[in-house]
């Protein structure tokens, strides 16, 4: 969403991230710049559950498609990630309406399975739309 934030910026969304982890990681992600977003703790993983954002087991994990990404990774000189916090629980990415009440969530099947930020960026511009033609 890096590459699209301008573009989500100027369609009204506000983009936030979500986690468990404790504040102190918090902290040195922010340090490292790598949330460039606001974040929102959610140590008791409501949110999590609220969306379908499932904890799986190992073989859901530590499949192919993860491997491999780890794998182009290494090849491109880039370090593997240090796992510090509970790798079995999956992410996603999530869309709400301002009131809260509508929206759309995409939730991972496995670490490295994310959305296109094309279809994201799909999305909020309908939702701008739908926003537009009510308001009109």
């Amino acid at each position: 969403m890096r590459e699209r934030q301008l573009e989500l910026e100027a369609l009204g969304v506000q983009i936030f991230t979500v986690t468990f982890e404790s504040e102190a990681r918090v902290r040195e992600l922010q340090a490292r710049a790598l949330l460039p977003y606001p974040v929102l703790r959610d140590p008791r993983r409501v949110a999590y559950r609220m969306f379908g954002l499932e904890r799986r087991g190992p073989t859901t994990v530590w499949n192919i498609p993860t491997l491999w990404f780890y794998l182009r990774r290494l090849l491109r000189g880039q370090p593997p990630p240090r796992i510090r916090a509970d790798p079995f629980q999956l992410g996603g990415d999530v869309i709400l309406s301002a009131d809260g009440r509508r929206g759309w969530a995409y939730a991972s099947r496995d670490p490295v399975d994310r959305p296109s930020a094309d279809g994201v960026v799909a999305l909020a511009a309908r939702a701008a739309r739908q926003r537009s033609d009510c308001n009109a």
